[in-house]
C-alpha cells in the first residue's frame, strides 16, 4: 500500500502479512479495502489520519493503466466499481459503447462484455423490416401498423382482425392475406 506521491501508511494485512490493499468501498468515516494477495477484507479507518478522503480514495481506485474504448480508441474512465471490487463499468462519452471489466484476483481488468444501446430509430427500423417481409406491406403500411402496436410478424399473426381493421383503416381483405402469410413467417 505505498504509493510516491502520498508517502505510506505502515498497515498489514491480518492473514498473510503483506501491505497492498485494493479499495472496495468508502463510508462517511471508514474505507473497506481488501488485501490483493489473499482477499482478506479490512476496514481501514484507524490508518486514514489527516488524509482526505479524496486523496484515499484516488490512492487506491486509480488504475495502473487507462482503458481505452474498442471501437473508437478513446480513454475510458470506469465509474462503476461493484461491492467487492471485481466488476467494473464504463461507458465511452465519444461513441456511447458501454464497457464491462471484470478484475480477476490478482491480475489487472480485463474486458468481458461490450454493448452499444439501440436508438429507437433503429429499432422501428428494425420491425419496420420484419413486416416489410410480407407482400403487400410497404413501409407506409409498416408505420401505420407499428402505430397500431403492430411491431414484428409474430404480433401480427396474433392479432385480431375486426379490432386492426377498426384502428388502421386498412381493409378487412388484406389483413386476412397478411396474417396468414405472417403466420407462415412465424412457424
Amino acid at each position: 500500500m505505498k504509493n510516491d506521491d502520498y508517502g505510506s501508511i505502515n498497515t498489514k494485512c491480518f492473514e498473510c502479512g503483506r501491505n497492498c490493499f485494493r479499495l472496495t468501498r468508502m463510508e462517511k468515516g471508514q474505507v473497506l479495502a481488501e488485501c490483493i494477495h489473499c482477499s482478506h477484507a479490512h476496514i481501514l479507518d484507524a490508518v486514514l489520519g489527516k488524509k482526505p478522503h479524496a486523496l484515499l480514495l484516488y490512492w487506491f481506485s486509480a488504475p495502473k493503466k487507462i482503458e481505452r474504448c474498442v471501437d473508437c480508441r478513446s480513454e475510458l474512465k470506469i465509474w462503476n466499481v461493484s461491492y467487492d471490487g471485481k466488476m467494473a463499468q464504463s461507458k465511452c462519452a465519444k461513441c456511447g459503447l458501454s464497457h464491462t471489466f471484470k478484475k480477476p484476483r490478482m491480475r489487472d481488468w480485463r474486458l468481458i462484455r461490450v454493448t452499444r444501446r439501440v436508438d429507437d430509430e433503429v429499432s422501428n427500423l428494425i420491425t419496420a423490416s420484419d413486416l416489410t417481409e410480407i407482400k403487400g406491406i410497404g413501409s407506409k403500411r409498416a408505420r401505420i401498423l407499428d402505430l397500431a402496436g403492430i411491431k414484428n410478424s409474430s404480433d401480427l399473426a396474433k392479432s385480431s382482425i375486426p379490432m386492426l381493421s377498426s384502428k388502421t383503416g386498412i381493409p378487412e381483405q388484406f389483413l386476412l392475406n397478411w396474417i396468414k402469410q405472417a403466420k407462415d413467417l412465424v412457424n
